[in-house]
């Protein structure tokens, strides 16, 4: 008979065992949860992916662009990191943490040795950040504001999911806070702004519970404890290939078949569960499958495999 496991999956806090059932594949480190998130409802999802030999690098995953990529120049990375630290990084080996990733301003940010890193991709310019936040924003500072003018009204739909007081602060072009309100545990409340216009929100006691810049249009703002977890939606049970998957809130239900592969309950759910990533064991590989919460139920995105990995190289060998 086959064993059912049952789990809630969460975006960060993740149960370390592998569901097993008749015929799944044994337990082994590429089973493991791994380090992956989503970022917000953007449809973009970033993961570690091992290498074998201790090797790992990082890749963005965008539904919308059907692309599976690596974050950034892993080589050109690490030595800036090499040359900010004093001390030697592999592009292979970096120990990257906390990733939030802006493929529209063209930066990551990160944190890496005790310390928070801005980096971009493109011209390679990394610099050390404040450490006055920790951990880092929910949501992120782009790099440049989206512009402004009378059509770009935005409104922030604030939610207080904290057990304190939150106290929303517009901030002027030199970066000056003005408080626009507090929003008391639980409260909800819509904040009107424009495109462009950066806030913060913060507890009485300082601190940061949100850095953002108001995008055109309707944007939720969850507010959250920092180093809390977003509890995923999806109840997941495994028998054998086949994954039962259903949304608790919903109650939509689903039944995916991996066949060969093997699923496991490293499940990642955005934030209001729209969209769910899937880690599978296809062979020994481990792999992300991604779906989309539509009326008619969870819809695959097809995304290409990434190339198989090459081999390490030894030391000295080009």
């Amino acid at each position: 008979m086959s064993l059912l496991v049952k789990t809630l999956a969460s975006i960060a806090l993740l149960l370390p065992t592998l569901a097993t059932a008749d015929g799944a594949a044994p337990v082994s480190p590429a089973t493991q949860p791994a380090r992956a998130d989503w970022q917000g409802e953007s449809g973009t999802f970033w993961y570690e992916r091992p290498l074998g030999e201790k090797r790992h690098e990082f890749r963005l995953v965008d539904l919308g662009a059907k692309t599976d990529e690596p974050v950034c120049d892993h080589a050109r990375l690490a030595a800036g990191l090499t040359k900010s630290l004093g001390q030697p990084l592999h592009p292979d080996r970096l120990p990257l943490e906390r990733l939030t990733v802006s493929r529209e301003f063209d930066w990551f940010r990160f944190r890496t040795m005790g310390r928070r890193w801005h980096f971009n991709p493109s011209t390679g310019w990394l610099r050390g950040l404040p450490d006055d936040i920790d951990p880092d924003p929910l949501v992120p500072v782009p790099e440049k504001s989206a512009p402004v003018n009378e059509d770009d009204e935005s409104f922030l739909l604030l939610h207080n999911h904290t057990q304190y007081n939150a106290i929303c602060y517009w901030l002027s072009e030199g970066m000056e806070p003005k408080a626009y309100g507090t929003l008391a545990p639980g409260e909800t409340r819509e904040q009107h702004t424009y495109a462009g216009h950066e806030w913060k929100v913060e507890t009485p006691g300082g601190l940061r519970l949100a850095t953002l810049t108001a995008r055109a249009g309707r944007q939720p703002v969850e507010l959250r404890e920092p180093g809390t977890s977003t509890p995923a939606p999806w109840l997941a049970e495994i028998q054998g290939t086949t994954l039962h998957l259903r949304h608790s809130k919903t109650g939509t239900t689903s039944t995916i078949d991996f066949a060969p592969d093997h699923p496991t309950t490293d499940l990642r759910s955005s934030p209001t569960g729209r969209f769910l990533a899937i880690r599978v064991i296809a062979g020994t590989t481990p792999a992300w499958r991604f779906y989309e919460l539509a009326t008619s139920g969870l819809q695959p995105h097809p995304i290409p495999v990434p190339a198989p990995v090459p081999p390490a190289q030894p030391a000295g060998q080009n």
